[in-house]
């Protein structure tokens, strides 16, 4: 009875002493989809929206004006756990330049604060369209 006991006891503290992730259903690389966040990554510049720094920081390309070339840029980035952008990539071009800027503007871009899912910060996969008008 007495080694019945003592295995119970080892087993039972080899289970808790796994690591806490071991517990969690989010699995710690996994790119999460905005749908299955708990609450979505949001633009962090002081009290500046993601519009408003866009707005400010995007130059729209001169042969692209020369050509009056307008439309959606379609950017893919993941932001990842402690905020940072990786991996910015355009899904959807329109070329004259404009492709080249978005690109700039979201590889110089500051930190986000990342997705959240089960209480813990994840990485999450982001699709924005930036859109290119010559109207003032």
């Amino acid at each position: 009875m007495k080694n019945t006991v003592i295995r119970i006891a080892f087993v039972f503290l080899a289970i808790t002493s796994l690591p806490f992730n071991v517990w969690s259903s989010t699995p710690p690389n996994r790119i999460f989809q905005m749908y299955e966040l708990d609450k979505a990554p949001s633009f962090e510049a002081g009290s500046m929206s993601l519009g408003t720094f866009l707005a400010l920081e995007l130059e729209y390309p001169m042969e692209a004006r020369e050509e009056a070339i307008e439309g959606k840029v379609l950017i893919e980035f993941i932001i990842a756990a402690d905020g940072q952008i990786q991996a910015p990539t355009i899904v959807k071009g329109i070329g004259y330049g404009c492709d080249t800027e978005v690109l700039r503007v979201f590889e110089e871009m500051s930190s986000w604060k990342p997705g959240i899912k089960e209480n813990r910060a994840v990485a999450t996969r982001v699709v924005l369209p930036i859109t290119f008008s010559l109207e003032e």
